[in-house]
């Protein structure tokens, strides 16, 4: 083999695996270009020892017409052949990769739902300890930085595909309250509460009892997620603050011998009953409240009351409180009227043909006119300043109590039975109790 042939077949050799050779030979690829033809040889020598390698076992690729290649240049068509494979390679792999992601993507069946990313952990070894990912390293040594997208584990995402409430200290604070929703309305016990769960519940019942015992609910924060419920019940509990202007659904109201100082129920326009005996609270506006029939506000050291926008109202009891007025002149559709223990100078129930109970002893009234109420069945009017009281015409009237001392018209004596003198709180007055046809 000449030297040019050598010189011509190392080259090609070179050009075939790259920069090995070269590396391998310690000579660049400028300096092989500028070899003398008396320095080929010891090159090839050099560079075959190195390698392990005899080049001239392997064929070498000639130029069409071409025997033997004479210059550099008719070694090209070997190197361009190879990096025509190499990007045949390269798109053949990225067509394969970009299948796979596609299938993977339309397998997927959460992938409208939910997209997420997992954050990658350290490596643990069998003792226990972790092992650090290092950087990519460059062969010049430098450090190369690689993006990696980071997912929540697969618990969370679950999670998250799920829309609720998490029952937990920041929604729902007060312990008591808490342990009862989980253990009510959690149903599936994964301390969230779906949107399933929430609409299901329709009441919510926590009193304690009139003695004190049974759980003891400091705060019902949290109560404003329940959108559907209908009925709430917490009374006997020292609840100072209740929201419920996010129950709009809420029906019916129990907070009586609570702490509640406040309470703000014009978001309510659905409610029906409420009672709020013997609290703290304030008087609420009830002028929002249009569907409340039943009405049960006693004890509360209330000066006013206006229910005057409470045409539905059908039982009120205001006792025991301080009012010196009551309008009930739009309230046509009452049956039960108490307002015995206020400071009342007058009553007016002429409007309230319904009345079938009238209970308003213990006030300043001076005269009770009650021809207008003729579905009456029970009276109860001592302790007032009344002289007489006429009950004529009230074929429905069954019992009444008035004081000892006034005089009663219209009551047959052969229709009721012997009245007897009685004794409550100082107040003597007498209880009339009619006859039965038997």
């Amino acid at each position: 083999m000449s030297k040019k042939t050598a010189k011509n077949r190392l080259m090609n050799r070179i050009g075939e695996v790259d920069e090995k050779y070269i590396k391998e030979a310690q000579y660049t690829k400028k300096e092989l270009e500028n070899l003398k033809p008396d320095q080929v040889s010891s090159a090839l020598a050099e560079a075959e020892q190195t390698v392990g390698e005899t080049f001239d076992e392997r064929p070498v690729i000639l130029p069409a017409g071409n025997e033997t290649p004479e210059t550099e240049q008719e070694a090209l068509p070997v190197k361009n052949s190879n990096i025509i494979t190499i990007v045949r390679i390269a798109v053949s792999v990225s067509l394969v990769a970009a299948a796979v992601l596609l299938f993977v993507f339309l397998w997927n069946p959460n992938r409208s739902q939910v997209t997420t990313t997992t954050e990658a952990e350290p490596d643990t070894t069998q003792d226990g300890t972790e092992t650090q990912t290092e950087p990519d390293t460059t062969q010049d040594g430098t450090e190369t930085e690689v993006d990696t997208e980071t997912t929540e584990p697969a618990t969370e995402a679950a999670t998250d595909a799920v829309t609720g409430v998490a029952v937990n200290e920041e929604n729902f604070p007060d312990p008591n309250f808490r342990s009862y929703v989980k253990k009510w309305f959690d149903r599936n016990k994964d301390d969230i509460l779906e949107d399933a769960e929430i609409q299901a519940v329709n009441e919510i019942i926590v009193p304690k009892d009139p003695d004190g015992s049974g759980v003891d609910i400091r705060s019902l924060k949290g109560i404003e997620f329940f959108t559907a419920l209908k009925e709430l019940d917490c009374s006997y509990q020292e609840i100072k603050t209740l929201d419920v202007s996010a129950n709009k659904a809420l029906r019916s109201l129990h907070c009586d011998d609570s702490g509640l100082e406040s309470l703000d129920l014009t978001e309510n326009i659905a409610l029906e009953e409420f009672y709020c005996s013997r609290t703290n609270c304030s008087v609420p506006n009830l002028s929002k409240n249009t569907a409340l029939s039943f009405l049960w506000c006693s004890d509360n050291g209330w000066e006013t009351l206006d229910v005057n926008q409470n045409t539905a109202l059908a039982f009120l009891d205001c006792s025991a409180n301080a009012l010196k007025t009551l309008d009930v002149s739009h309230n046509t559709l009452l049956e039960t009227l108490n307002c015995s223990g206020n400071q009342l100078k007058t009553l007016d129930v002429s409007h309230n043909t319904a009345l079938t109970k009238l209970q308003c002893s213990q006030n300043r009234i001076s005269e009770l006119d009650i021809h207008a109420n003729t579905a009456l069945k029970d009276i109860t009017c001592f302790g007032n300043l009344l002289t007489s009281l006429d009950v004529s015409g009230l074929s429905e009237l069954e019992t009444f109590m008035c004081d000892y001392e006034i005089s009663i018209v219209g009551a047959e004596e052969d229709a009721w039975d012997q009245p007897a003198p009685l004794e409550w709180g100082g107040i003597k007055y007498i209880y009339y109790d009619r006859k039965s046809d038997d």
